[in-house]
């Protein structure tokens, strides 16, 4: 059987989603503003109501685009590679030790794979190893992507493969 090379994969925030966050974000911004035009006061309602319902309104959208912001800074980079045996992941955020573990793809889109990053079991809480959403690109390291899409689908190799002696045929 064979198995895949070693690679070394670098992660990145992918634009992509940025982007499209952003329009989602915008878009909701459209649809308050017309919102905001075409709402009637209620009746028996101040202006003051109404503005205060509208300056609420716009509140909660800008708390949604700050939160949507966030939500991508925070998202992970660094390398993922796999040695043939075990994945490693290297955060560009402190600390950036090395950390083993297992890599499992959630979702593939051929130019793009969503994996989970899960440290090994051993880890202990508070120390850094967490597991991790990684979206993959082919755009990040083209040269590496079918390396890494072989590493993500093939076995670990055995290190010590047992021996055949003492087996009867």
């Amino acid at each position: 059987m064979h198995h895949a090379p070693a690679v070394a994969y670098p992660v990145q925030r992918p634009l992509g989603l940025g982007a499209a966050m952003l329009l989602i974000w915008l878009a909701g911004g459209c649809a308050l503003f017309a919102w905001a035009l075409q709402s009637g006061r209620p009746q028996g309602a101040s202006d003051a109501f109404e503005q205060g319902r509208h300056a609420g309104v716009l509140l909660m959208w800008l708390l949604c685009g700050g939160a949507a912001l966030w939500q991508w800074r925070a998202m992970p980079q660094g390398q993922i590679s796999w040695d043939g045996l075990v994945w490693q992941w290297i955060s560009s955020q402190p600390p950036s030790t090395p950390r083993e573990g297992s890599l499992e793809v959630v979702l593939d889109l051929q130019r793009q794979v969503l994996a989970r990053w899960r440290p090994q079991a051993h880890a202990l809480p508070g120390d850094g190893t967490r597991g991790a959403w990684l979206w993959l690109r082919a755009g990040a390291a083209p040269a590496q992507w079918h390396g890494l899409r072989c590493a993500v689908y093939s076995p670990a190799a055995v290190q010590n493969p047992p021996s055949a002696v003492g087996l009867n045929a």
